[in-house]
């Protein structure tokens, strides 16, 4: 039996290992065509607006995702569908409402970055960038906990095949700029994104339930001031 667990934990950790391993490897490719094309000054922007994104991020997010899967395996099995459910829609109405809010102070925290506005429209990019993401590491999440290794490597070729393919669309063949950065990565999110809900929404009911936002948030929020130390680090 011993050897038949160790079996299964090599086979699935050579899958989800592969399939981090090939997302992470995506920025180590493109260096070079990046480098051919963005001046030092744009490499600049592109780190402080997604170093600005990501701090937002964690303070959004509130971790719900991380309590989510806490409870996952605690959680009846028929009422998986509701915990699912209730934490996906409370995190997109929580992110979604609170990047409107910024979107009304874009300008202004242009200006504060930058000394200019001329960058609100990439940090609104970047925002919306960050919703998408959000959304698809949550189903991705979900894959490992069904023990799905395979589909999850597939999933994670898939994007970075399109994130690939999008970047030297925008950037290099229509020279977008810095703003082709950030339409390549939300369209190379957004097509993998749509073939995980339809592969998955059947494990989600449409019935919310506040007890399990309220367990996901008891859970994620006390998390959020270690991972400002990381980040801080």
């Amino acid at each position: 039996m011993i050897k038949e667990y160790i079996k299964d934990l090599s086979r699935n950790s050579i899958y989800y290992g592969l399939g981090t391993g090939i997302r992470r490897f995506f920025s180590i490719f493109t260096a070079p065509i990046m480098t051919r094309i963005f001046t030092p000054t744009d490499y600049g922007v592109i780190s402080l607006v997604s170093t600005t994104v990501a701090f937002v991020g964690m303070i959004i997010t509130l971790g719900i995702s991380a309590g989510i899967f806490r409870h996952y395996y605690e959680t009846e099995e028929h009422d998986r569908k509701r915990l699912l459910f209730s934490g996906i829609i409370s995190q997109t109405i929580i992110i979604g409402s609170i990047i409107a809010i910024i979107f009304l102070f874009i300008e202004w925290i242009s200006i504060e970055l930058f000394n200019t506005d001329q960058y609100a429209y990439i940090l609104k990019l970047a925002l919306v960038q960050l919703f998408i993401v959000e959304l698809f590491e949550h189903f991705m999440t979900l894959l490992r906990f069904q023990k799905k290794p395979q589909l999850f490597l597939k999933i994670s070729s898939i994007q970075i095949a399109l994130n690939l393919f999008f970047l030297l669309f925008y950037v290099a063949y229509l020279k977008l700029g810095i703003p082709g950065v950030y339409y390549g990565i939300i369209t190379a999110y957004s097509i993998p994104l749509s073939i995980l809900v339809l592969k998955q929404h059947k494990y989600y009911s449409l019935s919310l339930d506040l007890k399990y936002v309220k367990q996901c948030l008891l859970f994620s929020v006390p998390l959020i001031p270690g991972w400002f130390v990381n980040m801080y680090l």
